[in-house]
């Protein structure tokens, strides 16, 4: 065979090759093999940076409520965010700024009735509401400073009252690392106030505005950890005593001035002074609790003690006590 015949029939073979090469179907894909469906799915891995939160609780002074670890409880200057917690007996309240008796016997009835009631503190006028907290409404409201122009101050406050007690919880942030993060918002006033920035009263409306809609980092964060921590604050509950309702009809003497007394008389009760009645009211009984209504005004008593002779009240509003000794 000479060579030309012979590069022809390599050729042909060369050919024949390719076309089975060609027409043999092509090899599947080895990918993962399919996972279990009845398998646990793994747990995600918590990404470089990312810190799990951790809540704490704080149970005390008749509240109990959870907030993050990265919150400092008190009046510690260490920490990003602090939290203060302050209750008071309504009937010793002799404070400053609203904190007051007299303001808190009026803010009492205003908040049941759902309104927002009388100033306390210095709030900034577009952070003021009425928030829900467990059975009771507050005032919610922000401080960015107070009494002069140099004054700055980040502070959101809870403002309420339950069973006689007045509640003040204050999340607030270093002005330091406040004015850090936001420059943009202050100013230097060497007039009035030295070298120290001070707030530029024509951008704190703007601030408020991005800090409350989560458009500014810390400010925003500040605001939402305090509505998270509000969220969960509950009422203790007190196991309520009974009450031997017979025990309380009858008529009674003040024994801290004698010209006045009660009286209970089919679900009716009667004032007096001085043996002339000063008005008359319906009342019920919740187990240790007495309700008075009186021209469509509703007061709440504890009753702290009663027997034969002698009932021990506590007006829940004021957290006076009020003691009598029964009319022969």
């Amino acid at each position: 065979m000479d060579k030309k015949n012979i590069f022809i029939l390599v050729g042909l073979v060369v050919v024949a090759g390719l076309i089975v090469i060609l027409a043999m179907p092509p090899k599947e894909h080895e990918g993962p093999e399919p996972s279990n469906q009845n398998e646990a799915p793994s747990a995600v891995p918590i990404k470089e940076g990312q810190v799990k939160q951790v809540m704490k609780t704080y149970k005390g002074d008749g509240i109990s409520f959870q907030y993050p670890d990265s919150v400092d409880l008190g009046e510690s200057k260490q920490g990003d965010y602090l939290l203060n917690v302050k209750v008071e007996k309504i009937s010793s309240l002799a404070g400053t700024m609203g904190y007051d008796k007299v303001t808190a016997e009026k803010n009492i009835k205003l908040l049941e009735s759902g309104q927002y009631g009388d100033n306390v503190d210095w709030p900034f006028e577009a952070s003021k509401k009425v928030a829900r907290i467990d059975k009771v409404n507050a005032q919610d409201f922000v401080v960015f400073s107070r009494f002069e122009v140099c004054s700055v101050v980040f502070e959101r406050t809870a403002y309420f009252f339950h069973e006689g007690n007045q509640f003040i919880i204050t999340l607030s942030v270093p002005k330091d690392l406040m004015i850090s993060r936001f420059p943009q918002y202050f100013k230097v006033d060497k007039t009035n106030c030295g070298d120290g920035y001070v707030w530029d009263f024509d951008k704190q409306e703007e601030f408020y505005k991005l800090a409350r809609n989560g458009e500014l980092g810390m400010a925003s964060d500040w605001l939402q950890t305090f509505d998270s921590i509000i969220k969960t604050i509950k009422f203790d509950v007190v196991e309520k005593k009974v009450v031997d309702s017979s025990l309380i009809f009858g008529r009674w003497q003040s024994l801290d001035d004698y010209n006045s007394e009660i009286e209970f008389n089919e679900w009716k009760k009667f004032d007096y002074y001085q043996g002339a009645k000063v008005s008359e009211g319906s009342f019920s009984l919740d187990g240790s609790k007495l309700i008075v209504t009186e021209d469509g005004e509703k007061m709440e008593y504890e009753i702290l003690e009663i027997s034969n002779s002698k009932v021990v009240l506590s007006y829940l509003a004021r957290g006076n006590t009020l003691s009598y000794k029964r009319v022969e």
